[in-house]
């Protein structure tokens, strides 16, 4: 499974060689949205570029509800496991606002500046990490690894990174993302070290 996320043109990576991102599909002109049922009619450009906010919003709503689940599982950490995953609810609902900006043509945003088929990747492997601790089959430690992978990845991969062309409300949506997730990644890390020196 492909965890990094991979953004514009493959990047070969030995930690992912065996993940094969295939050349882009042709675009579509009527979408079905899940989170919404509505079929939307519209222009190549602006159908891409909801697919590619739809599949980043669907990612951090995984996201809460893989970090809800640790906080069921491990209960010396729920309070920090239920405050991040709050956090990644949070983050959603910004894209969600983007989301529709985007859809009036409020906000433009370029479709090609992230591969949508790494985000449908890498949201397969969220799911297998949520059924995974369904079946309680995790460590707080593994845990802790998964997360602290998937926010650097985030980070690492520039998911969220502002460009000077970008519009404003762009800027300031995308400029918060990569700081929430940068905090993520380093409170995870700080968890991950504390937990890895309890086990030796």
């Amino acid at each position: 499974m492909c965890l990094h996320i991979f953004v514009n043109e493959w990047r070969s990576n030995p930690l992912n060689a065996d993940c094969d991102i295939s050349p882009s599909p042709p675009h579509i002109k009527l979408l079905i949205f899940a989170q919404t049922g509505i079929m939307v009619h519209m222009t190549d450009s602006s159908a891409g570029a909801l697919a590619l906010v739809n599949a980043l919003i669907q990612n951090e709503k995984l996201i809460s509800k893989l970090y809800a689940n640790y906080a069921s599982l491990f209960a010396n950490d729920s309070d920090f496991w239920t405050k991040i995953s709050s956090d990644e609810t949070d983050h959603a609902r910004w894209l969600d606002e983007l989301f529709i900006k985007i859809k009036q043509e409020v906000v433009q945003i370029d479709e090609n500046r992230l591969k949508l088929e790494a985000l449908t990747n890498f949201t397969a492997y969220i799911n297998e990490q949520i059924a995974r601790a369904e079946t309680g089959n995790i460590t707080s430690i593994q845990a802790l690894s998964v997360s602290m992978d998937m926010e650097n990845s985030i980070i690492e991969q520039g998911v969220f990174k502002v460009y000077e062309t970008d519009d404003a409300e762009l800027q300031e949506t995308f400029d918060r993302l990569r700081t929430a997730t940068e905090a993520h990644f380093s409170n995870v890390k700080r968890h991950w070290l504390v937990a890895r020196k309890s086990s030796e």
